[in-house]
């Protein structure tokens, strides 16, 4: 994987022992858009076209198997999804690592652009 996505899940891996976000329910989804997306990338309300705004990676891919998402942090498989219209497409066979949108939706995306990402971290409490 010498692509963006795998710098960016490297850098995660090795400075933070974390990994690139895996997103399981609505309300998580919301929340990174909320605290993450709106913040860093920009909102909907400043787009002209959804596809073209800012977005960020998520830890989800298909690499392995097209049509196969899992979580690279866990390798669970994805089963919450909040896909854009007409997605997953593997647009040229080619779009394979899942990109948050700037309007939460997710797109499948080619894996060797750069783009903005956030690092995942399970934190265990000691009682």
């Amino acid at each position: 994987m010498g692509t963006a996505f795998a710098l960016e899940k490297e850098y995660c891996e090795t400075l933070y022992d974390a990994y690139l976000v895996a997103i399981d329910t609505a309300p998580e989804n919301d929340w990174l858009v909320k605290t993450f997306v709106e913040r860093d990338i920009g909102s909907k309300e400043t787009c002209d076209s959804l596809f073209s705004c800012g977005s960020l990676w998520t830890g989800g891919t298909d690499q392995a198997e097209e049509g196969n998402f899992i979580w690279t942090g866990s390798n669970a498989t994805v089963e919450f999804v909040n896909w854009a219209p007409n997605n997953p497409n593997n647009n040229r066979d080619n779009e394979h690592c899942i990109r948050l949108l700037i309007d939460g939706t997710w797109s499948d995306y080619v894996c060797s652009d750069q783009l903005s990402f956030i690092c995942e971290k399970t934190l265990v409490l000691n009682k």
